[in-house]
């Protein structure tokens, strides 16, 4: 089996609007992919491309980047071979994590496909998990409202929920993670998003102040870059200290472990370059007995079943991968019930595409 052709389309998902520490989104700018085989068969990747702050590319960039580099790198060469393909995207262009991203995914959509096989079995998952459970974020916003947004997602079933802090009053999202915890009990899990909001000293002081509502850890307190930053923070206050924005790669991995800068690693296969790479990251990650959330940026319902395959077929301490504020996806096939994403049992990435949705925008063949 040959790949023959790769086709580039795109669609903007309506999204129910939320506050970013960036600016207010209500709308997923997707770029979506299809390999086609010489055998018919056809995969499908999918790539945010509005996620320029963490990753530098927008939508008509990641488009030209699969159009003239990535596209002609895998035309005519066996989809089986992934480490080879990968490698070969890897030197053709630096960085795009995620164009590369999307033709990652398409290419093991299509040979779970081709195996008549759902991809968590093909990549070591448990056959017998029907459900993945997800956390939900509570967005920026007045303590009272930080409130009634957990107690409708307790109700929804959520195990653990993220409130997003770093952008006002250090006493703001004191109260905010004060009345959540107070409204929700113990049983429910709290963690705080930082989103690389505050100097080293400013979240020391900020995260000392919020240790006492029993956290379950804080993501990304600093700068992506202030490695050092995060491991003094770790140091200095008894949260575990998440990276998000800090880890793209296996070497950001790896330089993370060898300064002992972080307790857990958020995992997103966009920010990698796709499932193969962000196993690579797993393997370091359990090497060095690591905990790691498997989570995605918000994205459809195409994007989120990959990372549904990655949690099932690892060991991830936590999950996060949401896509119930999502309006017009044009993907179908994936469900949240009672704060939990179904596994998906159909071949490949298990998802349905309606394809006649999609912007087509270009068609490369060998």
């Amino acid at each position: 089996m040959k790949i023959s052709g790769v086709d580039i389309y795109t669609y903007d998902i309506k999204h129910e609007a939320y506050s970013h520490f960036t600016a207010l989104v209500d709308t997923l700018k997707e770029v979506f992919i299809k390999i086609t085989a010489d055998n018919g068969l056809t995969g499908f990747g999918e790539a945010r491309a509005n996620f320029q702050y963490v990753l530098g590319q927008n939508q008509e960039g990641m488009i030209n980047v699969l159009q003239n580099e990535l596209a002609p790198a895998i035309i005519g060469e066996d989809p089986f071979e992934i480490n080879m393909l990968i490698n070969k995207m890897d030197k053709a262009i630096v960085s795009n994590s995620g164009a590369k991203s999307a033709i990652d995914l398409a290419l093991f959509d299509l040979i779970g496909k081709a195996l008549n096989s759902p991809l968590y079995k093909l990549i070591g998952g448990n056959s017998g998990k029907k459900s993945v459970p997800t956390n939900h974020s509570i967005g920026f916003g007045t303590p009272q409202e930080a409130k009634e947004q957990a107690l409708q997602l307790v109700e929804k079933g959520f195990y653990l929920l993220k409130i997003r802090v770093g952008m006002g009053k250090p006493s703001l999202d004191i109260e905010r993670v004060k009345i959540v915890r107070d409204a929700v009990g113990d049983e429910v899990l709290l963690a705080v998003d930082v989103n690389q909001g505050w100097s080293p000293g400013k979240a020391i002081s900020i995260l000392k102040k919020m240790e006492k509502y029993d956290l379950e850890y804080a993501e990304q307190p600093v700068p992506a870059e202030n490695i050092f930053g995060l491991a003094r923070v770790r140091k200095s206050v008894n949260i575990p200290i998440m990276a998000d924005e800090s880890i793209h790669s296996p070497e950001d991995a790896f330089n993370l472990i060898r300064h002992d800068a972080v307790d857990l690693f958020h995992l997103k296969q966009i920010k990698a370059g796709g499932i193969f790479k962000t196993r690579k990251i797993i393997g370091l990650a359990e090497a060095a007995g690591i905990s790691y959330m498997q989570g995605h940026t918000s994205e459809g319902r195409l994007a989120t079943s990959a990372a549904v395959h990655l949690a099932v077929s690892s060991n991830p301490q936590h999950f996060e991968l949401g896509f119930d504020r999502v309006i017009d996806d044009p993907t179908s096939g994936l469900e949240i019930i009672q704060g939990s994403v179904l596994v998906p049992k159909e071949p490949g990435l298990g998802v349905n595409i309606n394809e006649q949705k999609l912007h087509h925008r270009i068609t490369i063949i060998g």
